[in-house]
């Protein structure tokens, strides 16, 4: 139907895209109109909570406002939501092709290596953009329900940071899929990578001996003390950025040499 990479791949992949995004709108939505509910009274019976404890469910007087509420409960809770799908998606793009032998047929075409490498990628960023952006549409939605009010442009900000730190392990996962063309150790590696930087993130303010692990971990560098209260720290956003292209070179540089056969 396409002759475009990108577009095909976006085309592909859309049931899939719309289904995730719809599901995580709601998610949020639902999350969000128990806000007037929960931020008095939880925000109080957190006083006490151990501060190990804190990064994974917020600071008390966080819960006080809708700006720290979303922070806490949508912005850094969710992006292992956008993870699952965006290293799902970044898995199975080379490596999950190769496996099932469609990759090969595309590659006999005259087209270069790193223009389908390439283009899947951006395809694939794309569609993380949109599930991305779903969770924002999902706070919008929230916010008016309720009757609150949030600024957009903080919003927005949030939404990037949030695309970012996904991107840095879905990138991951491409170019391990593009190494080995594994999806399964792709997607495999990628995941628990990802949950292994958040935990060292989560504990670090509380186990001094992972402070210095903790500047290894792209988590560090993710909506941190919190975008829609304090503002992003720009410096942090394009550290995930340059991690990503590195990776994104790194993987064009072994998936353009690398022997790809019939399975």
């Amino acid at each position: 139907m396409f002759n475009n990479i990108l577009l095909k791949t976006i085309y592909s992949k859309r049931w899939g895209t719309i289904t995730w995004s719809l599901g995580l709108a709601l998610l949020v939505v639902f999350t969000m109109i128990f806000y007037p509910t929960i931020s008095e009274s939880f925000s109080q019976a957190l006083t006490d909570v151990p501060d190990s404890l804190k990064t994974f469910i917020g600071d008390s007087s966080a819960y006080k406002t809708i700006a720290g509420y979303t922070d806490v409960q949508i912005i850094s809770q969710y992006a292992f939501m956008t993870l699952i799908f965006g290293i799902i998606l970044f898995s199975g793009l080379l490596a999950g092709e190769e496996g099932d032998g469609t990759l090969q047929a595309l590659l006999v075409q005259p087209v270069k290596r790193t223009k389908v490498y390439l283009e899947k990628f951006v395809s694939a960023s794309l569609l993380l953009a949109a599930a991305s952006i779903s969770i924002s549409a999902g706070v919008y939605i929230g916010v008016l329900i309720i009757g609150e009010q949030i600024d957009i442009g903080r919003l927005a900000e949030a939404t990037l940071a949030l695309w970012l730190i996904t991107l840095v392990f879905s990138a991951l996962a491409y170019m391990l899929g593009a190494m080995t063309g594994r999806r399964g150790l792709a997607g495999g590696l990628a995941g628990a990578l990802a949950f292994v930087s958040l935990l060292v993130t989560s504990l670090a303010s509380s186990v001094k001996v992972l402070e210095i692990a903790d500047k290894l971990s792209p988590f560090h560098y993710f909506n941190n003390p919190g975008i829609l209260r304090f503002g992003p720290r720009w410096g942090d956003l394009a550290i995930l950025a340059l991690v990503t292209l590195l990776m994104l070179w790194l993987g064009a540089w072994f998936f353009k040499r690398r022997d790809i056969y019939q399975r």
